[in-house]
């Protein structure tokens, strides 16, 4: 394919795509001429090394930070707690007055490294994310954290990732997430006087809402074969239908440009 002087201006960091096709590139473009980048709506960090001697297994309830691991959490998911650090290992870390420490401790969007779309929840725990977590603050207080999670797990955002970022494909197509990348990724800006604008920002928030509240139900029956999980299964997928197509309006795509980027 080519690019033109300005197409190649609006490729982040400078990185130029391989072994993507020039028509899903082109839109990928657009959608990045059109946005703002997401590190203008929040902070992205990677979770701290924590030695896992510091874990223990038993919570003692506030006497106890929950560690927030990779395979804890998926998409639109509670986290699952499986460790803890102490209050005495907590406040040697505190003392540091370490950014990512104290961002930690605020609610926050959390993203699985490695995994084959990105893969984003929310966190209120106060959770501390260990290496292999990437988690996202906000910094532009007028934004739900529930919008921009609605975006990041959307259809398109991991398209533009896959278009953007092609060359760090890993074995079983698995792609690496991380703050360099995500935080380039197209964002819609939101101008909330306008009450069409304000409305659809609010629409996107309370279907993410049902999508968590939605998992929260399947969590404990997920792997036993009955009714009810076949039925949230599909409310599931229907309110993920729900969200791309939003997210499409709102981004300004054509249906020729959402068949293209869902492949048909």
């Amino acid at each position: 394919y080519e690019l033109s002087e300005e197409e190649l201006n609006l490729l982040p960091r400078s990185i130029i795509p391989i072994n993507v096709d020039s028509q899903k590139l082109k839109i990928a473009l657009r959608l990045l001429e059109g946005a703002s980048s997401a590190e203008q709506f929040v902070k992205i960090q990677e979770g701290l090394r924590v030695p896992t001697n510091w874990e223990s297994k038993v919570s003692k309830g506030k006497q106890q930070t929950p560690i927030i691991k990779q395979f804890q959490f998926s998409r639109y998911s509670d986290i699952r707690e499986a460790s803890y650090l102490s209050k005495k290992r907590m406040d040697s870390l505190l003392s540091s007055g370490a950014e990512r420490i104290l961002n930690c401790q605020k609610p926050k969007l959390i993203f699985a490294e490695d995994a084959l779309r990105i893969e984003g929840t929310i966190d209120i725990s106060s959770g501390l994310c260990q290496g292999g977590v990437y988690f996202a603050t906000l910094t532009q207080q007028n934004y739900s954290l529930r919008y921009l999670l609605g975006l990041f797990n959307s259809e398109l955002l991991t398209f533009v990732f896959k278009c953007l970022y092609s060359g760090i494909h890993m074995g079983g197509g698995f792609l690496r997430f991380r703050t360099q990348y995500l935080q380039e990724l197209p964002i819609r800006c939101i101008d909330f006087d306008n009450p069409t604008e304000k409305k659809t920002h609010d629409n996107l928030v309370a279907l993410v809402d049902e999508m968590l509240e939605l998992n929260r139900h399947l969590a404990p029956i997920r792997n036993t074969p009955c009714n009810e999980r076949d039925e949230l299964l599909r409310e599931i997928n229907r309110t993920d239908n729900e969200i791309d197509n939003l997210v499409y309006d709102l981004y300004g795509l054509t249906e020729e440009e959402r068949k293209v980027i869902e492949g048909g």
